[in-house]
């Protein structure tokens, strides 16, 4: 498992990774994301965070595309 990021710093991982993958912009990405909540830990085993991204049908298969890929490596988000 990898390390554990604040819910800000995983979502500006999601968009860099994104900008790379993607085109557009880190900030484009940052809006069309939206914040990562942290979920408690007790309810959640498998995964700690989730987003809930405003985004075109374009942008948001690749959201899903990244989260799904990040998650694998990143289930968790610290406070």
């Amino acid at each position: 498992m990898g390390s554990v990021m604040t819910p800000e710093a995983m979502r500006e991982f999601l968009a860099t990774l994104l900008q790379g993958a993607a085109g557009e912009t880190r900030d484009h990405w940052e809006r069309a994301i939206g914040p990562v909540e942290k979920l408690p830990i007790h309810l959640n085993l498998h995964c700690n965070w989730r987003i809930r991204p405003k985004a075109s049908k374009r942008d948001m298969r690749a959201i899903e595309h990244a989260v799904a890929l990040v998650r694998t490596e990143h289930p968790y988000v610290a406070p």
